[in-house]
């Protein structure tokens, strides 16, 4: 699986992480993470 990190306030991607299960996002502000299906996840991790 595929998961894909963007900024949906300026709907930029910052990153893909591919061959991955699972994905932490530190310090995301407004940042998602959405899995290749369409999953979103807001805000994994906040620090």
């Amino acid at each position: 699986m595929s998961f894909i990190a963007q900024d949906f306030d300026k709907l930029n991607i910052i990153t893909v992480l591919e061959s991955r299960t699972q994905a932490i996002i530190r310090n995301p502000m407004n940042t998602r993470l959405s899995s290749a299906t369409g999953s979103s996840f807001n805000k994994i991790v906040r620090n």
